[in-house]
Parts: C-alpha cells; sequence; structure tokens
C-alpha cells in the first residue's frame, strides 16, 4: 500500500474500516479529503454500504467515485449555514400569513378582523404549510429509515399572493445511492401535487365557511388563472378562473411551487430526479432549465425570486454517497415523465391579470317633478347589473353634489346577478325649473354615469294653477288617464305642458277644454321612446273668463312600470303636477 503525503495525518481507524472490506492500494489527500484507491474487481455495493455506516458512526463521510477509489472526508457543522436556514424559515412563515391575510381580509369582508385573521391561518397558512410538511415526510422518512440525519431544506418566502416559493433541497448528509435520491424527491412532487389539487377541488364547495362562491370587491379584480389541463382531468370541478376560496388558494399555490420544483435544476427535487447522470450533464441540463425558469417567471413576476435564490445558492449537486448504484432505464424514464407531467399539469403561466369590474347601471328614463312647498325628496329607481365573475358593492354619488339616500334590499350584487337602487335625492338646492343630475356609480376604479331628470316646480297650490285627481278608464281596449288643470288666478296664463315619463313607455296625449270639445282643432302629440319635456303651450284664462280650465287624456296601450309625471307651469315654473302610477 503507498501512502501520500497527508494520509500520515489521518485517523487510523479510516485505513483500519476500509482495509476491513477492501485492498487499498493507494491513499492520497488533498485539502482535508482523502482518497483511497482499490481494485476493481474488489469493489461490492453491499460491502460499501457497511463501511459507509462503520464510518459514518466515527464522525466521516464516504464517497465511491467509479469502482476504483474511495472517499473520506471529516463530518463538519455549519453553523452559519443553519442559521441561514432557520431566518428563511421564518421568513417564509412571515410570508405565508401575511399573503393568507391580506387576500383573506378581501375574501371575509363581512367578518370581524379577529375572525379574519383565524379564517387566514385556517384555511390558507396551514394547509400551505402542509403541503411543505408532506413534500418533506418522504425524505424524513427515508432518512429515518437509513439511520441518518434529515436537514432542514432552504424555504423560500414570497409575500405576493403564494407566500412561498417553495423548497430548495439542502441536506448535510448525502443520500446512500441514487435510488434513494430519486424515490424520496418523486413521492415528495407526487405528495406535493396530490395534496394540492385536492385543496384547490375541496376549496370551491365553500368548505372554509364562506357562504359564497365569489368574494364582494369593488376593485379591480385579480382573476387567478387555474391550470387548465387540471380542470379538464377534474372534468371542470375546479374553477378555470376567479376570485378562489382561500382553501383554494392554497392549493393552487401549492400546486404551483411543486410544479417549479419539478424543473431538473441543481438542488430542486427535479435536479435530484436526474441523479445518475454525469455530473456535466445534469450542469447543462440544470443552466438551461434555469432559463426556461426566468421566462416562465416572466409572467408573473413575484416568481423570479425563485430563479434568483437557485442561482446564488441553489445551483450545486447532491452527489449519492454510492456513485456505483444504478436505476434501472424504465424506472428512471418512468420517474421523469411523471415529474413532466406534474409540472405540466399543474403549472399555469400568466396566472393573473388584473380585470375592472364588467358593469351595467341603468335606468328606466324617468322623470321627477317637485315642489317647494311640497316634499322636496326625488326619488329614482336604478338597476345595477353585474356581468363580472366576483360580486360587487356599488358605491354612489351625484353631480351637482346633492344629499341622497341609497335603498336595496339586495346587499352586494352576485355575480352574473341584477340588483336595484331606490336613490332618494333631496332637491331643496336645486334651482327652479329643469335639471339633469349625473348619478355616478363607483365600482373601485370603474365609474358608471346616468342621467336624472328633475322639474323643480313653484308649488301651483300657493299660486295659480290646481289639478283635480287623476280618473282612470279604458276604451277600445286602451287605457285612459284623464287629468284636469284650473288657473285660479285672475288672468289667463300661458302655460306648457310636460309628460315626463320614462323613454320605453307610449303614449298618446289629448288636449280639451272645459266644454269637452278640443283645444286648436285636436291638439295632440305622442311619444314613443323618448321623453317629451315641453310637448305644447296653451293658454288657462283666469277666473271669470270664458275658459279657466283644461283637461288632458293621456292614452296608452299599457301601464308604466314607473311614474309618469304630467306637469303644467308658466314661465316662472310656477305650476303643479300629478303622478301616474
Amino acid at each position: 500500500m503507498k501512502k501520500g503525503s497527508g494520509s500520515r495525518r489521518y485517523d487510523g481507524t479510516v485505513i483500519e474500516a476500509i482495509s476491513s472490506f477492501f485492498t487499498i492500494s493507494h491513499i492520497e489527500e488533498e485539502a482535508g479529503v482523502h482518497t483511497f484507491k482499490i481494485p476493481k474487481s474488489s469493489y461490492d455495493p453491499e460491502k460499501f454500504r457497511q463501511l459507509y455506516y462503520k464510518l459514518r458512526a466515527s464522525g466521516y463521510y464516504v464517497y465511491s467515485n467509479g469502482q476504483d477509489e474511495i472517499i473520506v472526508l471529516k463530518k463538519s457543522e455549519n453553523g452559519r449555514k443553519s442559521a441561514i436556514k432557520y431566518i428563511f424559515l421564518f421568513l417564509t412563515i412571515a410570508t405565508i400569513v401575511y399573503s393568507g391575510y391580506i387576500y383573506s381580509s378581501g375574501y371575509y369582508v363581512t367578518y370581524s378582523q379577529g375572525t379574519v385573521i383565524l379564517f387566514s391561518l385556517l384555511f390558507f397558512a396551514l394547509p400551505v404549510g402542509f403541503i411543505l410538511f408532506a413534500r418533506e415526510l418522504p425524505k424524513f422518512l427515508l432518512r429515518r429509515k437509513r439511520k441518518q440525519k434529515y436537514s432542514l431544506p432552504i424555504l423560500v418566502p414570497n409575500p405576493f399572493l403564494m407566500g412561498t416559493m417553495g423548497i430548495i433541497n439542502s441536506s448535510e448528509e448525502p443520500f446512500l445511492n441514487s435510488s434513494d435520491e430519486i424515490f424520496s424527491s418523486f413521492l415528495s412532487l407526487i405528495l406535493g401535487f396530490s395534496i394540492s389539487a385536492l385543496f384547490l377541488f375541496i376549496g370551491n364547495f365553500g368548505i372554509s365557511l364562506y357562504t359564497g362562491t365569489f368574494v364582494p370587491t369593488n376593485a379591480a379584480e385579480s382573476i387567478l388563472h387555474s391550470p387548465i389541463i387540471l380542470n379538464s382531468l377534474g372534468r371542470g370541478a375546479i374553477p378555470i378562473n376567479g376570485f378562489l376560496d382561500p382553501l383554494s388558494l392554497a392549493g393552487w399555490s401549492g400546486l404551483t411551487f411543486t410544479a417549479f420544483n419539478c424543473f431538473p435544476i441543481g438542488l430542486m427535487d427535479g435536479g435530484f430526479i436526474l441523479s445518475g447522470l454525469k455530473r456535466s450533464v445534469r450542469m447543462n441540463i440544470s443552466y438551461i432549465f434555469l432559463t426556461i425558469m426566468i421566462v416562465v417567471s416572466l409572467t408573473y413576476l413575484s416568481w423570479l425570486i425563485l430563479p434568483l435564490f437557485l442561482a446564488i445558492m441553489g445551483m450545486n449537486f447532491l452527489e449519492p454517497a454510492d456513485s456505483n448504484s444504478k436505476v434501472k432505464p424504465l424506472k428512471f424514464l418512468g420517474a421523469i415523465l411523471v415529474v413532466i407531467v406534474i409540472a405540466t399539469v399543474s403549472l399555469t403561466p400568466f396566472p393573473v391579470h388584473e380585470s375592472g369590474p364588467q358593469v351595467l347601471v341603468s335606468d328606466s328614463g324617468q322623470w321627477y317633478v317637485v315642489g317647494n312647498s311640497s316634499s322636496s325628496r326625488a326619488s329614482f329607481n336604478i338597476t345595477v347589473s353585474n356581468l363580472g365573475t366576483t360580486d360587487i358593492d356599488p358605491g354612489f354619488s351625484t353631480s351637482p353634489n346633492m344629499p341622497m339616500e341609497v335603498f336595496t334590499t339586495g346587499g352586494v350584487v352576485s355575480a352574473r346577478q341584477s340588483h336595484s337602487y331606490e336613490v332618494y335625492m333631496n332637491t331643496s338646492s336645486a334651482n327652479f325649473g329643469y335639471t339633469t343630475i349625473s348619478l355616478n356609480v363607483f365600482i373601485g376604479s370603474l365609474e358608471k354615469t346616468v342621467s336624472l331628470k328633475i322639474l323643480k316646480l313653484h308649488d301651483g297650490n300657493e299660486g295659480n294653477f290646481f289639478a283635480l285627481p287623476v280618473k282612470y278608464g279604458e276604451h277600445n281596449g286602451t287605457m285612459v288617464s284623464n287629468i284636469s288643470f284650473t288657473n285660479r288666478g285672475v288672468k289667463t296664463q300661458n302655460v306648457t305642458l310636460m309628460v315626463g315619463a320614462p323613454s320605453a313607455w307610449q303614449y298618446t296625449v289629448y288636449i280639451y277644454d272645459n266644454s269637452e270639445k278640443t283645444l286648436s282643432g285636436n291638439t295632440s302629440f305622442s311619444a314613443a321612446g323618448s321623453n317629451t319635456t315641453g310637448g305644447i303651450t296653451f293658454p288657462i284664462d283666469g277666473v271669470g273668463q270664458s275658459l279657466s280650465s283644461m283637461s288632458v287624456s293621456i292614452v296608452y296601450p299599457r301601464p308604466p312600470q314607473d311614474p309618469v309625471f304630467v306637469a303644467i307651469y308658466n314661465n316662472t315654473y310656477t305650476g303643479c303636477a300629478v303622478t301616474l302610477e
């Protein structure tokens, strides 16, 4: 046996242990690493395994390098590396809790702050933590079975939506052989995928105690795309996009970081699947897929956190102790195929895009007439239709600004639903005459505007005009409303007749004198699909004159859906009005 210059400093127990299994022909030492040359004919995998455990108990790591070299190095504790792992562990826990809370605060909008915190922990933070735990469980159990030390991986924090980008393997002790390395990583990916898909699926059924599928939000909604292939395999049971339940979001996050871990890069589980290939081949593959990962991450920028971590601390390889162990080609190819399927099924490029709420705001084109001595409150019916995928809670304002109250019995407007809102405005500050008020309906950054029309009159009951109650009747299959207006003043007034009707209501107006004769040769006007804002001007004589009252007949095929105002007024907007219901 020939000895190199460093062999004299070596522990004799190591030489004795190796000699008990193999014939040592030469010993070399460099930088504390000793290489023992042995005849290829003497190598035996079982003998190597026994040597591994024997020297491990004495504080050494043993590697085979081909069938003619055994490499031995002293175990060393890297306290700095362990400290870094714990720092990233606590950072990742913090970002998971933070992301879950931010998302849940927008989801459980009707709950108290304490309840939101509790639900974010129960239905996001703990499920994500469980996925990470399940991912590491096969490695922990295999290490325990092999009587090896389990090492905490590097957890990658991500405070944007997901909470984490998963794990980077960082074992201090090598796997015994390539089979162990491939099997533990393969099983880790299978468990991560299965549990994540389960959370994504069952979260869609409201298991997190929220009664609806969607979340009320006025902000531009983040449409979150679920994996299309996975949804197809589940026959539509998983929503393709929408504001996911927090439990579904935990599953979506788990699928995403599990898919990234499938990439055959360095210390990722996908990199471990390539165990047994030459180091140069694995290195080239790692750099190719790191580039691919960067390109994919550009579709959602927070994903760039993972390739950044890998570039700094995840591009190395953890060679198995026995490099001579080979995996059967069929098993190796099968593992690679399954990993490709998991990555393809789980990953969703361009996962999030901002989409403003899709909303239709409409009114029926109705009018409202108010008098200064009567109630100055005008009432309008507004319909808000939600065409989007998330619930909305509209806000209202007016221009010019007027005090108002808004009432609805429906609460927030669910996706694909419509709600009616009664808007009451205090018009005491409005000028007499015609006023067009812009009602602004806000849904986050989206603003919709409808125009509401008000006619404000000096009350005729205090001045010149008076209207008798409306008389309703029917003639030749059509409905007729008869209205009588009287001038109680002492002089003749030129007045304007105004019919404020919904834009879709069809009607015809006839104006008569008090002798039942038509005025100005059967004066009439009609409207269909537009408002009439002063269709005709005519005189009403003062008291004591030959003509002191006018009769107006409105003929229409169907009753109006909203109130119709019929008013007369003079050039100072003194007048009166009646309402057809």
